[in-house]
């Protein structure tokens, strides 16, 4: 635990380091030890064993396209990446090139997507907001897809919509829920002219989803009428417990009330690009509420905060008022914090994350 919170806070010096004080390759460096611990933990994060056990299901048999019916697992794109490091180092070299090229994806999209000065916010929101960093030890697969989704932005921008989709499509394969991003393909589509409305269409559906009673329930029925999502709610305990709007839960809607003012916002000098990204990152928040009915589906929500990574220097910077601008920055990294240590010591999380194990353990035994 404490060997992946120092590195964490190194990396994000690093950064700043490179950001304010001429430190060259100060981010890559950080990502260097990010990458690092990624490629050589094991047997930490939940579901770490589950993967092990997946991969030496399939990899003990020769391959076969019969295995991808298999009534236990239906994600072929996964079978296929298990079965290609079969005989290239196994396991434990694709963990480490999966850990690789994510860490590349969100180093490349900081790198070329956030104004360098922000660069630290955007590293510390990867690294302490525990959907994606902290995670990716975890739910491997659905780390790889975020990592992807957010490293195909370029095409989308570029409005390559059929290499877009191929991408997007594989990800499908991986991970079945990825199918929702599909449609993201075509956002680089979307004019500037339309952000008002398309920020009045966000607001409007937010209200509804809190506000209209049996609205969660009715979207949720029909979502989960979809096959390739019905799983989730036959995998996972569905619950009917009330939403907490405490504090907290207010607090943390204050970047999607500042991505509404972006989308209103009356500027001549207004990105496509940057109303895309803040358009992309806002569905997180209107997916969030249906966790409560099921807990799972915050993953698929997973996909669109990816994204803050890019929106958050976008919607913070356009605040002229700097005491707004750091109020609600510092309320940010607080809660990002908070979040951050209370999953160490949430029990659902704790017993694999309290300690750090490496490969080396039992490679060298």
């Amino acid at each position: 635990m404490y060997i992946v919170i120092f590195t964490s806070f190194l990396a994000l010096f690093l950064t700043y380091l490179e950001s304010y004080k001429n430190l060259n390759g100060g981010m890559k460096w950080g990502f260097i030890f990010l990458s690092f611990l990624g490629c050589i933990h094991y047997d930490y994060g939940n579901d770490y064993m589950n993967y092990l056990d997946i991969y030496n299901y399939f990899t003990s048999t020769p391959f076969s396209f019969s295995l991808f019916q298999t009534e236990t697992f239906k994600d072929p794109g996964w079978v296929m990446i298990c079965y290609l490091f079969k005989n290239i180092g196994g396991f434990f070299m694709m963990v480490a090139v999966l850990n690789i090229v994510q860490n590349i994806l969100v180093y490349r999209t900081i790198k070329y997507y956030v104004e360098k000065q922000w660069w630290p916010i955007s590293i510390f929101f990867y690294a302490f907001y525990t959907s994606l960093y902290l995670l990716s030890f975890s739910m491997m697969r659905q780390s790889f897809v975020i990592c992807v989704f957010l490293g195909v932005w370029p095409l989308i921008q570029k409005r390559k919509y059929i290499l877009s989709l191929i991408i997007l499509f594989f990800c499908s394969t991986v991970h079945a829920s990825s199918l929702l991003l599909l449609p993201f393909a075509f956002v680089g589509f979307i004019p500037v002219r339309l952000s008002k409305f398309l920020g009045m269409v966000l607001m409007s559906f937010y209200m509804a989803i809190w506000l209209g009673g049996n609205f969660i329930n009715d979207v949720f029925s029909s979502f989960m009428g979809v096959e390739q999502f019905g799983k989730y709610g036959d995998s996972y305990e569905v619950s009917r417990g009330e939403v907490n709007f405490g504090l907290g839960f207010l607090l943390n809607q204050i970047p999607f009330v500042l991505s509404l003012l972006y989308l209103f916002a009356d500027k001549k000098n207004k990105l496509q690009s940057e109303m895309s990204v803040v358009l992309v990152s806002s569905m997180g928040f209107m997916i969030a509420p249906f966790a409560s009915i099921i807990p799972i589906v915050l993953r698929v929500g997973m996909y669109f905060f990816a994204y803050q990574i890019i929106a958050i220097p976008i919607i913070y910077s356009q605040i002229r008022n700097k005491i707004v601008q750091y109020a609600t920055l510092f309320i940010l990294i607080f809660m990002t914090l908070y979040m951050y240590f209370s999953f160490f010591t949430d029990p659902t999380w704790s017993l694999k994350y309290t300690e750090f194990k490496t490969i080396f353990s039992v490679l060298f035994v």
